[in-house]
This record gives structure tokens, C-alpha cells and sequence, in this order.
């Protein structure tokens, strides 16, 4: 399951709460989100993280219980991944 592509327009969003949903990618232009500071991907199915999320400055990631993340080739960002 995908993230609705019409959250695109939502370039200001400062929060993004995606917990407990059955999506599995977050798509690259979620790193269009400058002023993003926190995605919460708890719960889902996300398996990796897209490079483009680098491009928001302040963003924190919360990632506890996504049993099918493998790896995240991101080191500029701040995560926090509890399993």
C-alpha cells in the first residue's frame, strides 16, 4: 500500500503520523517536506527508507515494530528504530 499521492500537495506538513497503516514505501517526494520534523512509520510495512528524506533538515523517524525494514542506507538522518 502506497501513501496517497494527493498528501503531496501538503508541502508545509511538520508531522506526518503513518503508524499502524499498511503501507510499505514511503515515496521520494515525501523529501519535498522541508519543514517535516517527525514521520512516525511504526506499525507499518515499510521495508526501506528512501534517500530523498535526507533533503528535510529537522525530520526525526520513528520506526518501532516494522518487523520487515532490513537496512536504511540514510546516515545523515536521525532514527530511531525500536524491534
Amino acid at each position: 500500500t502506497k501513501i496517497p499521492s494527493a498528501l503531496e500537495l501538503f508541502k508545509e506538513l511538520e508531522y506526518l503520523d503513518l503508524s499502524n497503516t499498511s503501507i510499505d514505501q514511503v515515496p521520494a517526494w515525501v523529501g519535498e517536506f522541508k519543514n517535516l520534523s517527525i514521520l512516525n512509520l511504526s506499525g507499518t510495512n515499510i521495508q526501506d527508507l528512501p534517500k530523498e528524506l535526507e533533503k528535510c533538515p529537522h525530520l526525526t523517524v520513528f520506526l518501532m515494530n516494522c518487523p520487515r525494514l532490513i537496512t536504511s542506507n540514510i546516515r545523515s538522518l536521525n532514527v530511531t528504530v525500536v524491534n
